[in-house]
């Protein structure tokens, strides 16, 4: 297989230091109903934002997504802006951004999954791809 599938990473919601929520350590998705959705374009990972989506359909929650954001970074800055809420990576936390605060998802929770692709042939003609496959594969 030139896919290997190495880590599933969880997300967390993330809202303005001022938003109501901001309190909690933790909240369903049904708590983001009606609230203005920060999300990146479909086009950046369809499987996430698929994955994202159907949680929230999931959770009876229809997301009323009002910005689009290419990264990460840009996603949290506009959540600091409060223009509204966003659910992102579990690692994008590390970003610190004040103004931010993370939430823990209770319920179901989608996940970012982490995978590695190789063309076909590059495993046995190329030194690196196979030496990252094989670090992957340890994961």
């Amino acid at each position: 297989s030139w896919l290997l599938r190495f880590a599933d990473e969880p997300m967390k919601i993330a809202v303005p230091a001022a938003h109501p929520l901001a309190t909690r350590s933790s909240a369903p998705l049904a708590a983001l109903a009606g609230e203005p959705f920060i999300l990146f374009p479909r086009s950046f990972g369809s499987s996430l934002y698929d994955e994202i989506l159907a949680a929230c359909r999931e959770s009876g929650v229809t997301l009323r997504i009002t910005q689009e954001a290419p990264q990460m970074s840009s996603i949290i800055n506009l959540v600091a802006a409060e223009l509204g809420v966003s659910v992102v990576p579990a690692s994008t936390a590390q970003l610190r951004r004040p103004g931010v605060r993370y939430l823990d998802i209770e319920g179901h929770m989608p996940l970012a999954r982490l995978a590695l692709a190789a063309a076909p042939g590059a495993l046995e003609s190329t030194p690196l791809v196979r030496h990252l496959w094989a670090l992957a594969e340890v994961l």
